[in-house]
C-alpha cells in the first residue's frame, strides 16, 4: 500500500529512486518558496536527499531551477539536417517523395518556421504521404487534415464507409460529438490552474457519460486520446491524454 511504500522511501533517504517531473513551466507556482507541496523539498534535497530527480521545463521558463541542478541540458528541437534526416527516414521506401515533401516544405517558410517542433514535422510528412502535393494554406489547416486522416484510419479499421473532409466539415453525428467532446476535455485541461495534461476517468465519464455502461476502449476515442492502463498498482482509475501538448492546444 501506499503508506509502507512512503516509510521505505523515507527510510532509505529516497537512495536508488528516480523522480521524473515533466513541464515544470506548466506548473511554476508549484516550485516557489513558501508553495504548500513536497516538490520544492524534493527538489532542495530537503526531502530524499539521495534520489534522482530529472525535472524538465521549455527553455528560459525556470532559470531558477539551474542553480540547483548537477546536470543542465538544452534540447532545442530540429535543425535543417534533422528535419532533412527525419524526412529521409520517414519516406525511406520512397525517396522521391521525401524529396519532394522536403521542397514543398521549403517554399512554406510559415510551416518551415515550425518545423523545428518535431510533431509539426511528423505531421507535415503524414499529410503528405496521404497522396498530398502540396501543403494546406495555415497550420490550423494542416492539423485539421491530419486530424480527418487519423478519423479516417481509424474509421476503416471499424470498417466504416464514411467520407471524412480535409477541413472536418460533414463529420457524422458519432466523430462530431467526440471532437466536440474531446474539445471541451482540452480546454478545461488547458484553462485550469495549472494545466492539465493528464486526465481522470471521472473527468472523461463527464463528458462521455455512456462510457459508464458500455465500457472504455481505445477505438472509442479514434486514436486522439489515448487510454493508459489503469486499475493496477496505486492506479485506481484508468487515466488519459492526448498524443501530444499540441494536438491538445489545437
Amino acid at each position: 500500500d501506499i503508506a509502507s511504500v512512503e516509510k521505505e522511501l523515507l527510510d532509505r533517504r529516497g537512495k536508488d529512486v528516480l523522480l521524473v517531473f515533466d513541464g515544470a513551466d506548466e506548473a511554476k507556482e508549484l516550485i516557489r518558496e513558501g508553495s504548500p507541496n513536497v516538490l520544492l523539498p524534493l527538489l532542495k534535497g530537503r526531502i530524499l536527499p539521495e534520489a534522482s530527480i530529472i525535472l524538465s521545463s521549455r527553455p528560459g521558463v525556470c532559470p531558477d531551477l539551474q542553480e540547483g541542478c548537477s546536470t543542465f541540458y538544452e534540447i532545442q528541437g530540429f535543425d535543417p539536417i534533422a528535419i532533412k534526416a527525419f524526412v529521409e527516414s520517414f519516406f525511406k521506401g520512397d525517396p522521391q517523395k521525401g524529396e519532394e515533401m522536403l521542397k514543398a516544405l521549403e517554399e512554406r517558410p510559415d510551416l518551415m518556421a515550425g518545423a523545428f517542433v518535431p510533431i509539426n514535422v511528423f505531421i507535415f510528412c503524414s499529410i503528405y504521404e496521404h497522396g498530398q502535393s502540396s501543403f494546406p494554406p495555415t497550420m490550423t489547416s494542416c492539423y485539421k487534415t491530419f486530424v480527418s486522416q487519423i478519423l479516417g484510419r481509424e474509421s476503416a479499421k471499424e470498417n466504416a464507409t464514411c467520407l471524412i473532409n480535409s477541413d472536418l466539415s460533414g463529420l457524422p453525428k458519432d466523430l462530431a460529438d467526440l471532437l466536440s467532446g474531446l474539445a471541451q476535455i482540452a480546454f478545461k485541461g488547458l484553462t485550469a490552474n495549472p494545466p492539465s495534461f493528464i486526465f481522470t476517468e471521472s473527468s472523461i465519464l463527464e463528458i462521455f457519460p455512456t462510457l459508464s455502461t458500455t465500457g472504455i476502449t481505445d477505438s472509442f476515442f479514434k486514436g486522439l486520446l489515448q487510454v493508459h492502463a489503469g486499475k493496477v498498482g496505486f492506479c485506481s482509475e484508468y487515466t488519459f491524454s492526448f498524443s501530444h501538448a499540441t494536438l491538445q492546444e489545437f
